[in-house]
C-alpha cells in the first residue's frame, strides 16, 4: 500500500525476517516511480535452501571441531525449521535438535522446542581449590528439554522467556557440585535493547534465571547477567571499527557444575576470553569458573575483502576481516569451591569470515598472566 516507510519500520521488518532463520540475507531496494519524488521500497531476500549440496556442506563444515550439522529450512513452506548437530569428540559428546516455529500473531512470535543430550568427561584440576583436587575428575551425563518464546516488538527491543528441564546422571565425588543424579528445572527471561544506532551503536543485554525445588527439580539458585556491547565506526571507506563490551554475571545458591559461569574459548563460547580455552585435551574444566565474573572485550577490525558466493550452500557472500583484540576478566566463587582468579589479561589477533548472520573466527591469543598461547576457531551469531 502507498505510504511512507520509516527507517524504524524497515529495521523492525529486517530484524523479524532474519529472526525466522529462513533467509540467508535481507535487503531493501528503492526504485523510482513515474511520479516525481515518489519511490517503491522493495524487500529483497535470499532464501536458505535444502539442496544435497547444502546437506553435505553442513555435515562436513564442523569437521575441525568434531561436529556435524543437519539443517532443514522452511519445512513444507510452513516457516518451521529443524536444526540439529552431533559432536563426536570422545570426551565431549553432544547431540542437539531444535524446532523453531513461527506463531502467526501480530508481530510474529517464535516458539523454540529443543532437546540436548550430553556425555562428557570433566577435569577441574586447573580451577578447583587444592583441597578438592583429588576429586576433580568426574563424568557428566544429562538430557535437557528446552522451551523458549521470543518476540521482537521493535528493532531496538527483543524479549524472550524460556524453561529447561535437565535430567542429570553425573558420576563423581563432588556432591557440592551436584555430580550425581539430582535434576534441574531452570526458568529464564531476557531482553536486548539497542540504545544507540548511529556512528556509535550499542546493545544492552539483560538476563535473569532461577531454579526452585518447590516448583520442579532438586536444585535452588538464582542469578543474572548484564552485558553492554558497543561499536564505533572509525572509517566508513575502509570499513574499520572499534568494538568493546562489558559483561558481568552473578549467581546465588548451590549451583550444579554446568551452571557455573565459565570463561574462555569453545565452539560456541558464552563468555569470550580469547587467551584461554574452556577445555584441555577434550575435557571441560580448563577455563576460569565462578559464581561471579566481570569481563571486558575490545578489538579493532578492518575489512580485507568481500567474496561473493551467490547463495551457494545458503551463503550469499563472505566478508573477510582482520582484527586485533585485548580482553580482561576476573572470577570469584562465593561457594568457595573454585579458586578466585587473578586479573586475567589476554591479547592477540585473528581473522573473521562473516556471512550476513554468522561469523567464523580464527584467533591466536596469548594469556599475559600465564604466558600461554592458544590457536582456536569458533562460531558466533553476528550482532552488527
Amino acid at each position: 500500500p502507498a505510504g511512507t516507510l520509516h527507517y524504524s519500520e524497515w529495521k523492525t521488518t529486517e530484524s523479524r525476517l532474519l529472526e525466522t532463520d529462513n533467509f540467508a540475507n535481507v535487503g531493501l531496494e528503492i526504485e523510482p516511480t513515474r511520479i516525481p519524488d515518489q519511490y517503491n521500497a522493495v524487500v529483497r531476500t535470499a532464501t536458505k535452501t535444502n539442496s544435497r549440496t547444502d546437506f553435505l556442506f553442513n555435515l562436513l563444515k564442523g569437521a575441525p571441531v568434531h561436529t556435524s550439522y543437519v539443517d532443514v529450512w522452511n519445512i513444507g513452506n510452513s516457516g518451521i525449521n529443524f536444526n540439529g548437530n552431533y559432536r563426536w569428540d570422545t570426551d565431549r559428546r553432544r547431540a542437539e535438535g531444535r524446532l523453531k516455529i513461527p506463531v502467526p500473531i501480530a508481530g510474529l512470535v517464535h516458539l523454540e522446542i529443543g532437546n540436548t543430550w550430553r556425555y562428557e568427561r570433566w577435569d577441574l584440576s586447573p580451577t578447583i581449590r587444592p583441597e578438592s583436587r583429588p576429586r576433580a575428575r568426574f563424568d557428566y551425563k544429562a538430557n535437557a528439554l528446552q522451551v523458549r518464546v521470543k518476540h521482537i516488538p521493535h528493532y531496538r527491543v527483543e524479549v524472550a522467556a524460556g524453561f529447561e528441564y535437565r535430567n542429570r546422571a553425573a558420576r563423581g565425588a563432588l556432591p557440592e557440585l551436584f555430580t550425581d543424579s539430582r535434576n534441574t528445572g531452570k526458568f529464564s527471561v531476557e531482553t536486548n535493547l539497542r540504545l544507540l544506532d548511529g556512528k556509535h551503536q550499542n546493545r544492552l543485554h539483560l538476563e535473569a534465571f532461577a531454579a526452585r525445588r518447590s516448583v520442579i527439580g532438586n536444585t535452588q539458585f538464582t542469578g543474572g547477567v548484564a552485558e553492554l556491547k558497543n561499536r564505533v565506526t572509525l572509517s566508513r571507506p575502509t570499513r574499520t571499527y572499534l568494538n568493546w563490551s562489558l559483561k558481568g554475571g552473578t549467581a546465588r545458591g548451590a549451583l550444579p557444575v554446568e551452571d557455573y559461569f565459565v570463561l574462555g574459548l569453545d565452539t560456541h563460547p558464552a563468555n569470550l576470553l580469547r587467551g584461554h580455552t574452556v577445555a584441555d585435551h577434550g575435557r571441560y574444566g580448563r577455563g576460569p569458573m565462578g559464581t561471579d565474573f566481570v569481563l571486558m572485550n575490545t578489538d579493532i577490525e578492518r575489512r580485507l575483502a568481500t567474496i561473493p558466493f551467490f547463495n551457494t550452500v545458503s551463503i550469499p557472500f563472505i566478508s573477510v576481516k582482520w582484527n586485533l583484540f585485548f580482553d580482561g576478566a576476573k572470577t570469584w566463587d562465593r561457594n568457595r569451591i573454585f579458586r578466585q582468579s587473578k586479573l586475567l589479561l589476554d591479547t592477540g589477533g585473528g581473522l573473521r569470515f562473516e556471512t550476513p548472520t554468522y561469523s567464523f573466527n580464527l584467533v591466536y591469543g596469548r594469556s599475559l598472566r600465564e604466558g600461554k598461547n592458544v590457536l582456536f576457531a569458533y562460531y558466533e551469531r553476528r550482532l552488527w
